[in-house]
């Protein structure tokens, strides 16, 4: 998270602190490292990977007109909606 905020209030959010004090709720996910998560962080490409520990682990918000991921695939592709813009698609 940059600029590295004192405190930080989160739920069902994948979240690598950096000397951050966290309150995360109860489905957040607190990983040290991003490996095994994004098909290509570096490049910017968020696609989640098989495995990444976001798939089936977000919250649904078709209530509030969400309905699809950020490319316009339907949500959710499992039993659960994953965290973040992309939903993983075997």
């Amino acid at each position: 998270i940059g600029g590295n905020p004192p405190n930080i209030n989160s739920d069902y959010n994948l979240l690598s602190p950096d000397g951050s004090s966290l309150t995360e709720g109860s489905h957040s996910i607190v990983r040290s490292s991003t490996t095994g998560i994004f098909s290509n962080l570096g490049g910017g490409d968020f696609h989640l990977i098989l495995g990444s520990p976001a798939i089936g682990k977000g919250t649904d918000l078709s209530a509030t007109g969400f309905a699809t991921d950020i490319s316009g695939n339907p949500r959710p592709q499992g039993d659960a909606w994953d965290i973040g813009a992309y939903e993983f698609r075997p």
